[in-house]
């Protein structure tokens, strides 16, 4: 009877162990999935963002930050505006 009872105990641990650990490897999983999709994310804005920057240098007249310059067509008021 009493191996009976230690077996019982001891099906019963090897069960709660194996429910804890399930969990525990679900939730990292989840925690790396979440991370590589903030990673993802991060990488596609600064690859967005260089791109940005690379149209900015190749026409700088339609840059956001010279919208009132792109606007001007003489070259003498271009280079007054810059000065």
């Amino acid at each position: 009877m009493k191996f009976l009872d230690f077996l019982t105990a001891g099906a019963n641990f090897v069960t709660m162990l194996g429910i804890l650990l399930t969990v525990f490897i679900v939730y990292r999983d989840k925690q790396k999935e979440r991370s590589e999709q903030n990673h993802r994310g991060y990488d596609t804005l600064d690859e967005t963002y260089n791109q940005f920057l690379a149209q900015c240098i190749l026409n700088p007249l339609v840059s956001p930050l010279n919208e009132n310059i792109a606007k001007l067509t003489d070259p003498a008021l271009i280079h007054q505006n810059y000065l």
